[in-house]
């Protein structure tokens, strides 16, 4: 027979038990509906009126850590996940988006930022830093130096 403090203890470790489950289960983000996916050929003619915006993930798989696939949804839209050392190129309307990212680490960690698309090409690196647990992203004005040895388009988005 537990003693009214033994009873107390237990109730509380099943609540933080609970919690805990809640959290890691819960937090995903749900899809929302795809954004088109158009050819990964990053040569090809940007509709007009539209931006070409590049995500990509400069994770290295060769580096264990940091190695999941990134999610990423623009507006609630749902563009496919991208795996390190890969890309994924999306056309979309010049304007503000909200920028939602997230990993899992057995945890969903998110981040979320406004971000304005301009111009005819905006490419957006993400990645994981050494200690964070959010994934970050960065604009940046040019592909990696090794992009053409080391990049492979994403899956696609029949994988999703």
């Amino acid at each position: 027979m537990l003693d009214r403090s033994s009873s107390k203890a237990c109730a509380i470790g099943c609540l933080l038990l609970s919690a805990l489950v809640a959290i890691a289960t819960g937090c995903k983000t749900p899809d929302g509906p795809h954004l088109a996916i158009p050819e990964q050929d990053l040569e090809a003619p940007i509709p007009p009126g539209l931006t070409r915006v590049v995500f990509l993930n400069t994770n290295f798989v060769s580096e264990a850590y940091g190695a999941g696939p990134i999610r990423i949804q623009l507006d609630g839209r749902q563009l496919p996940s991208v795996w390190p050392e890969r890309y994924v190129q999306a056309f979309v309307e010049p304007g503000e988006y909200e920028l939602l990212i997230e990993q899992s680490y057995g945890f969903f960690w998110k981040s979320r930022d406004r971000i304005t698309v301009s111009g005819d090409r905006m490419l957006v690196s993400l990645y994981r830093t050494t200690l964070g647990l959010f994934p970050h992203y960065e604009i940046v004005d040019e592909l990696p130096s090794d992009f053409d040895e080391a990049f492979r388009p994403g899956r696609h988005p029949a994988s999703w």
